[in-house]
């Protein structure tokens, strides 16, 4: 195998890598707002009070550390040996000159969708990621200080 072609297999096992941190970040997200779905849901047929709820709150804040602090940095590292590799792609000749938004690499696709995902909001991912987390927090919270205006 020649440079080009040990690039290329490189490269697709970084992607393949990418949409696996992708996947469990997702997955996780929708496991963790299903959960707190369940607790709330199980806290106001069964009144259990504050206590359920602060629970879902302290559950959720767990999740967003687990994603935010370990997962997202893995597919944060994926994404920047991709960016390597399509660099080091450009360097040997494999460009592809008419798709600027390539970063001049045939095998751009990890710099066009890092250069999209920034242009959504004009927000870095990680802060996207701090902005769900917070609107349920802040929901959850909420719920939480209403439950205890309505026992007083």
């Amino acid at each position: 195998m020649d440079d080009r072609e040990l690039l290329l297999e490189a490269w697709k096992a970084t992607v393949e890598t990418q949409r696996h941190f992708n996947d469990v970040a997702m997955k996780l997200r929708s496991f963790a707002l299903t959960l707190i779905a369940a607790i709330l849901t199980a806290e106001g047929l069964v009144g259990a009070g504050p206590f359920a709820i602060g629970a879902a709150l302290i559950t959720w804040v767990a999740f967003y550390l687990l994603d935010r602090w370990y997962y997202h940095y893995l597919l944060i590292g994926a994404v920047l040996h991709g960016q390597d590799l399509e660099k080091r792609a450009a360097q040997l000749g494999m460009s592809l000159p008419e798709a600027v938004d390539s970063g001049g690499s045939l095998l751009g696709l990890t710099y066009r969708i890092s250069k999209l995902n920034q242009e959504g909001w004009g927000v870095r991912a990680k802060y996207k990621v701090d902005v769900y987390y917070a609107l349920i927090a802040a929901a959850i919270l909420a719920l939480l200080l209403l439950r205890f205006w309505a026992l007083e």
